[in-house]
């Protein structure tokens, strides 16, 4: 990969928490965090937390919406967000993040459902495929199925290498949404730079460059 390529002995395991990133580390994710970001999202904090609440809000599979319908509803509106080219990047991430919790959420609605004898499938059919169908069947004719199939998955990449962190959701730049992008990138290198990338916030901008999506 072309972007950031951490060292061999950096990609399997993550500093402690707390521990000071040295300044390779801090040039490494430059890169994919530009300057300019924090002041950015302090200026534009009400709008950049009122939009992840109200899709919070306007996408709630859980307590009494935690039902197939609600959850299709939601997929179907995160779908159109991702679809609006119009919009920021960082809008498209945090719709991107939602997605992939929606379908967590999702499968363990059917695997309820299927419990109960509500939902069945194909004979030898699990709730991952029968998640899949029913996500593509929700976003037909809108995504299609090629960025149907590719959006959970860049979804849940995204979703690492954020860390629970909102500002990353909002800071990370086109590079570092190429390495989402690419497959090569695996999994726990995307959480290892979450980690790093929190502790730099940390480090240079105290806990409030973590604040929790």
């Amino acid at each position: 990969m072309d972007s950031l390529a951490l060292p061999p002995t950096q990609t399997g395991a993550t500093a402690p928490p707390g521990q000071i990133l040295s300044n390779e580390q801090l040039s490494l994710l430059k890169p994919l965090i530009p300057e300019e970001s924090w002041p950015t999202f302090k200026v534009h904090f009400e709008e950049i937390h009122f939009f992840w609440a109200k899709l919070l809000l306007d996408t709630s599979v859980t307590g009494t919406n935690a039902t197939i319908l609600n959850a299709l509803a939601a997929i179907r509106m995160v779908d159109s967000i991702l679809s609006d080219e119009s919009l920021p990047r960082w809008k498209h991430r945090f719709a991107y993040i939602r997605l992939a919790r929606i379908l967590e959420s999702l499968d363990r609605i059917i695997g309820r459902e299927r419990q109960k004898g509500h939902v069945s499938g194909r004979r030898g059919q699990g709730n991952s495929t029968i998640k899949r169908d029913m996500y593509l069947q929700a976003v037909v004719g809108e995504s299609g199925k090629t960025l149907g199939d590719l959006r959970p998955r860049w979804g849940k990449r995204l979703d690492k290498m954020t860390g629970g962190s909102l500002f990353l959701a909002f800071a990370y730049s086109d590079k570092a949404d190429s390495m989402i992008r690419d497959f090569s990138v695996k999994h726990d290198v995307l959480e290892n730079i979450s980690h790093q990338a929190i502790q730099a916030c940390r480090q240079a901008i105290g806990d409030s460059g973590v604040f929790p999506i």
